[in-house]
């Protein structure tokens, strides 16, 4: 039997996206202007390079699902680049954090981070879905928390892990392993920590800095005899 963690992790890892450049815009200054419909979670971040056509860029400017503005030596002139995958740790807060501490910032962010301890209902041998289980997942990047505003928050890291939660609830109703599902919810969460009412994130969960978004979701998860392909 394929634990559930697993199981989520092979969902995370199909999350495969490719950046359409429709237009590029030289804006005379080393920067460039890429035009798309989709943002995916790119983020501009100095310090996380991306890489086109054996190039290397420095995402400068991100408007949400309309352009990215990139910093580099020449103009691009490809109409298409992968976008790196995102992350995937599982585990309680504390031990996660403990874990993601000793990572540097290239190997972790953006990151899908399904919180433990689980409980998975399994039923009976004729009832289609072998289990249920309730998940908090977090897709979350980094930010910068005495530095941001709320609409900085939302711009450089909200929106792009908004975009990602999509794209995974994408991937769940193409998965021939999850049986449909009714509803789930996403809760925005700047400066990710503890939440308090009325309050907002008082406490910090991980050492580093990080904003994204909150996906609870019931995974009803299909009953499949043929082990060989559980995950395919």
């Amino acid at each position: 039997m394929i634990e559930t963690v697993d199981i989520v992790e092979s969902l995370v890892s199909k999350l495969d996206f490719t950046f359409i450049i429709d237009s590029c815009t030289d804006n005379l200054d080393g920067t460039y202007t890429l035009a798309t419909c989709n943002t995916y979670q790119l983020q501009a971040l100095p310090n996380c390079p991306i890489s086109i056509d054996g190039s290397s860029y420095v995402i400068t400017e991100v408007v949400n699902n309309q352009s990215i503005t990139i910093k580099g030596t020449s103009k691009p002139i490809v109409t298409e680049f992968a976008i790196p995958k995102p992350f995937y740790f599982h585990g309680t807060a504390i031990k996660t954090n403990i874990e993601i501490s000793k990572i540097d910032t290239f190997n972790k962010f953006p990151m899908v981070y399904l919180l433990e301890v689980l409980q998975d209902r399994f039923f009976a041998r004729d009832e289609v879905n072998e289990r249920e289980t309730d998940l908090r997942l977090f897709f979350l990047a980094p930010s910068k928390f005495g530095e941001w505003t709320t609409d900085d928050h939302y711009k450089g890291a909200i929106l792009p892990m908004r975009n990602l939660a999509y794209q995974f609830i994408k991937v769940l109703n193409d998965s021939k392993l999850i049986n449909n599902f009714a509803e789930y919810t996403l809760i925005n969460r700047v400066n990710f920590g503890v939440y308090v009412t009325d309050k907002g994130n008082e406490s910090r969960i991980f050492n580093d800095d990080l904003s994204g978004v909150e996906m609870r979701i019931t995974l009803p998860i299909k009953r499949n005899l043929n082990c060989n392909n559980c995950l395919t």
